[in-house]
């Protein structure tokens, strides 16, 4: 039995003669398909001369796009699907004569959709090979997890991410409205750092610190508390393994020592609480991947696996681009944008940790500043706020949170405390920047 072929040139033909009929749409049209979308290469051509004509400002026409294909030595090969009898300008003329419809958008959409199914079809094919000629499943699947998450489908309106003055106004009030009620996207449990920080949806917030100062405490201190009021945390975890993060967050619900735990060494009343707070930290809606060198594309797969209300992801320098540059600042780039636009796709904060360098250590001042960074360039572009972790060098249970970058707001610090018996951060008391 023959596969019937994952193309419509029927529709191809039908945007063509949209664009032939109504020029003004094409701009639009073009952020929704692009000229390798086409199955007919002679489709793909025009595409790919509106392109080129819409550039140079021309009009968009039969007689111009003969011209322009004749420019570019393809119109005697122009033809139509399923017939050689016309060619050239003449098979341009025919496309004129067909009725379509005022837009084009739904042409542009179906276009689109089976070109994503062309290149489904084609990974699989190619995963099947490798099924059948010996290699991992494991390795299979992390081609396929990084391929598809470089697909890009388009479902209508690009839309969804496209709004009148009207639409975004109205969205704009309901979020302050919501705001005054005292719903917020996510609260960290340190009422000061909250209202300095704000987390708003979509905002990739960095929380920056040196190695053991506490980049992963504050995270988990922010997660627990995030999930204890019903929103679901999803927590990639590069560094530590999901027991390990686990045990950092029992020991925050049953107040017992977290290497008391890690060793085993507890009370018959410490192994009961610890029971206890196992079976709380079960019910609650956290969900942790912990896998090593993941890939920018791997945690977008996952994300939109199983949708959460806030990210967590420990820590960026451990991340690793889909394909590698040519240095790591590069790769860094790459992985704090993908952060960021996930963070915007699925309207949610998404916190991430960071490393500092270890150009603080020769200075009097030992409060980092943006510069110390590692690969700081992308971070410091990328992230609507940054927080930077500072510990008393005197007091070491004392520590500032620095906002040394606020987007949408006032940079400040926050004192707070840490207890690192139970690697919790606890609020203390707020304080604005002098001068801010």
């Amino acid at each position: 039995m023959t596969e019937k072929p994952i193309a419509s040139p029927e529709t191809e033909q039908a945007l063509i003669a949209c664009v032939l009929e109504n020029p003004v749409h094409y701009k639009r049209l073009a952020d929704i398909v692009n000229p390798s979308a086409f199955s007919w290469e002679c489709f793909a051509w025009c595409w790919e001369a509106f392109e080129r004509l819409s550039e140079r400002g021309l009009q968009i026409d039969t007689v111009v796009l003969g011209d322009e294909l004749e420019r570019e030595a393809k119109l005697k090969e122009f033809c139509l699907p399923g017939s050689k009898q016309f060619t050239g300008r003449a098979a341009i003329g025919l496309i004129r004569e067909i009725e379509t419809q005022e837009t084009g958008e739904s042409y542009a959409i179906t276009i689109q959709d089976y070109a994503g199914k062309r290149q489904i079809d084609q990974w699989l094919t190619i995963a099947h090979g490798q099924a059948h000629n010996g290699r991992a499943a494991s390795a299979i699947m992390a081609d396929l997890q990084a391929s598809f998450g470089t697909l890009k489908l388009h479902s209508g309106k690009l839309a969804t991410h496209t709004q009148t003055s009207k639409e975004s106004g109205a969205r704009a009030v309901e979020l302050s409205r919501i705001a005054s009620r005292g719903e917020r996207a996510v609260t960290t449990g340190i009422k000061e750092l909250d209202r300095l920080l704000y987390p708003q949806r979509g905002e990739l917030i960095t929380v920056a610190g040196q190695t053991g100062k506490g980049k992963s405490s504050l995270l988990a201190t922010i997660a627990l508390h995030a999930a204890q009021r019903g929103k679901h945390v999803k927590l990639f975890s590069l560094e530590m393994s999901g027991p390990q993060v686990a045990q950092r967050i029992l020991s925050q619900l049953s107040k017992i020592p977290a290497h008391r735990i890690m060793q085993g060494q507890m009370s018959h009343d410490e192994w009961e609480q610890l029971d206890t707070a196992k079976n709380d930290f079960g019910e609650l809606p956290i969900i942790i991947c912990d896998m090593g060198a993941i890939k920018i594309n791997q945690i977008r797969t996952e994300s939109r696996r199983q949708p959460a209300d806030v990210i967590m992801v420990d820590y960026i320098q451990l991340a690793n681009a889909d394909k590698p540059q040519q240095s790591r600042v590069l790769d860094v780039g790459e992985v704090t944008r993908g952060l960021k636009a996930l963070a915007m796709e699925l309207d949610i904060p998404l916190f991430a940790a960071a490393q500092l360098s270890r150009a603080v250590d020769g200075r009097g001042d030992k409060r980092p500043v943006l510069s110390d960074l590692r690969e700081s360039g992308s971070i410091e572009q990328d992230s609507d706020s940054v927080v930077m972790i500072y510990q008393d060098p005197i007091k070491e249970s004392s520590y500032e949170l620095i906002i040394a970058k606020h987007r949408n707001g006032a940079c400040g610090k926050v004192d707070v405390n840490f207890h690192p018996e139970t690697t919790r951060f606890s609020g203390n008391e707020y304080k604005d920047q002098e001068g801010e």
